[in-house]
């Protein structure tokens, strides 16, 4: 029949039935991933011993419709004018402009097969799994719908993390609890879904103490290895471009995320699950430090809240403008370290640490930077051994600038200015901070 039709209608009519090809497949495909999401929800529910309140939808999105979704959500937050150069100022980036943070985050796709949306109650998936990634994705995604479902996962981070002036190391912290539980739920389903005999306490506190050993090299190591299977092997070379695509800070913290909220969900549900939803309804994680540490969670150990007189009031800010100002936290003064080259020394150099906050601003005339920073420590000590690694760090980062540090008990104040500018009446400004103590 085909030979004998005109050209001109062969080809529309080929189009048209692999379009309509297409579609049958897509609306067959998302049929077989509710049945299975259906499946997989059942098991998460008994796992956490709550059910679910209504059904998950379960929707296909293309990589790039994907990407979109996750620069509309970066967007959303407060933003920061001349963000490369804050980082750069602040020390956890030291590379050139990159295109606007929210597009950055886009290339963190290539980290995740789905996600879970609390706007619409829906787990969208990008691709094709095997079946055991397959269970394993759906078990993650699907209990942030649980977890939504029953604690409200709007309130608790993503309208938090949209308001001016959010307290940006508590909402890593916060995002530790939700995707370290979600890690600790699919870890379990899948010991389960193996039928390791181990106690299940024991399967996690190895899984823990395996993630713990993370690093780029086993990263390539494990991606060379002829034991990795085809499909999983694609996916570690993906996350390994990915990695070096994007800033280091930004791939740790996505990483910690999960990694350091799973081994400290570990601790806490240690006590039962009640103590688990204490996260959540009755005392949320104040810094990433109750996440490194989970005995200051416990201790109910708050940080030091730091503040400084209003800028605006003191006449040595009048050629400067405010950038940024904001809480860096115990997780990412790791990072700034490990980014500076300080690599054996970074957690210790950051333990201890009991609050901060810093302040980046750009003089009015020329592009030229300021930044005070105010940390406090738990312990003298650990102060001194904070303002002995930071002075390497200036050591390299302050070069064509100039900068005072100054350790006063368990505090190190710090200025960062550039030559032509005296330190000493901002660091007399610094002095003036409220700590709360």
């Amino acid at each position: 029949m085909y030979a004998s039709m005109p050209r001109k209608w062969l080809y529309p009519l080929i189009a048209g039935c692999l379009l309509v090809a297409a579609v049958v497949a897509a609306v067959l495909w998302s049929s077989r991933l509710e049945r299975q999401a259906s499946r997989v929800a059942k098991e998460v529910a008994e796992i956490r011993g709550l059910g679910f309140k209504h059904a998950i939808a379960v929707r296909l999105l293309s990589q790039a419709e994907a990407r979109a979704f996750i620069e509309d959500e970066i967007a959303k937050t407060p933003k920061i004018e001349d963000f490369w150069a804050v980082k750069r100022m602040l020390g956890v980036y030291r590379g050139p402009d990159l295109a606007p943070p929210e597009k950055i985050y886009g290339d963190l796709i290539g980290l995740a097969a789905g996600l879970y949306d609390s706007y619409t109650n829906t787990f969208f998936q990008f691709e094709d799994l095997d079946e055991q990634l397959q269970r394993m994705l759906f078990a993650h995604e699907l209990y942030h719908g649980l977890q939504d479902q029953y604690f409200d996962m709007q309130g608790y981070l993503v309208e938090r993390a949209r308001r001016p002036g959010v307290n940006n190391d508590e909402i890593l912290a916060r995002q530790a609890v939700i995707e370290g539980e979600a890690t600790y739920i699919d870890s379990i389903y899948l010991g389960r879904m193996t039928n390791d005999p181990r106690p299940e306490r024991e399967q996690l506190a190895a899984m823990i103490a395996a993630q713990a050993e993370w690093s780029p090299d086993k990263w390539e190591e494990t991606a060379r290895d002829l034991a990795t299977p085809e499909e999983s092997r694609a996916r570690l070379l993906l996350a390994i471009e990915t990695r070096k695509r994007l800033p280091r800070y930004m791939f740790e913290t996505f990483v910690g995320a999960y990694v350091d909220g799973m081994s400290f969900i570990h601790a806490v549900h240690e006590k039962g699950w009640s103590e688990v939803e204490k996260l959540y309804r009755d005392h949320p994680p104040e810094s990433t430090e109750q996440i490194l540490h989970p005995e200051k969670w416990f201790a109910r150990e708050a940080p030091v809240s730091i503040s400084w007189p209003a800028f605006g009031t003191d006449p040595i800010f009048a050629d400067w403008q405010l950038l940024d100002e904001n809480v860096l936290g115990e997780r990412l003064w790791r990072v700034l370290f490990r980014e500076q080259g300080i690599e054996a020394e970074a957690n210790s150099a950051a333990a201890g640490w009991g609050g901060d906050r810093y302040a980046v601003f750009r003089n009015r005339n020329g592009n030229t930077y300021l930044m005070l920073t105010f940390t406090s420590w738990d312990t003298p000590d650990d102060a001194v051994e904070f303002a002995t690694a930071y002075r390497r760090v200036l050591e390299t980062k302050s070069r064509g600038a100039q900068a005072a540090v100054r350790a006063q008990g368990s505090d190190v104040l710090i200025v960062e200015c550039p030559l032509d500018v005296s330190p000493d009446a901002f660091m007399e400004f610094n002095r003036r901070a409220s700590t709360g103590r």
